[in-house]
């Protein structure tokens, strides 16, 4: 397994989302996360799949994140998780 591979995550079940801005995500983010910055949340959450996975939402600090997974749900996207900031979600995820 490579560095900083996700070992808690399987793209096939689960998505990961990354509602920080454009330039956090340049500066670092979780493998295999989709940035959707949390202003454009209402106009691009169709990106988001909904074919029964689990999507996780995360942030630096975990507000932002909190934030995007309540507008998702409202608009009827299901299984959104809040996963925190980056730090907890690596944790959460077992990023090595």
């Amino acid at each position: 397994m490579e560095p900083g591979t996700p070992r808690g995550f399987d793209p096939a079940t689960t998505v990961v989302v990354d509602v920080r801005s454009p330039e956090e995500y340049r500066e670092g983010h979780l493998p295999g996360a989709v940035n959707l910055p949390v202003g454009e949340i209402m106009n691009r959450y169709g990106e988001i799949p909904t074919d029964g996975r689990r999507v996780i939402v995360y942030c630096a600090g975990g507000s932002r994140s909190e934030y995007a997974r309540m507008v998702l749900a409202q608009l009827g996207v299901a299984g959104i998780e809040n996963g925190g900031g980056l730090t907890q979600i690596m944790m959460k995820l077992k990023v090595m």
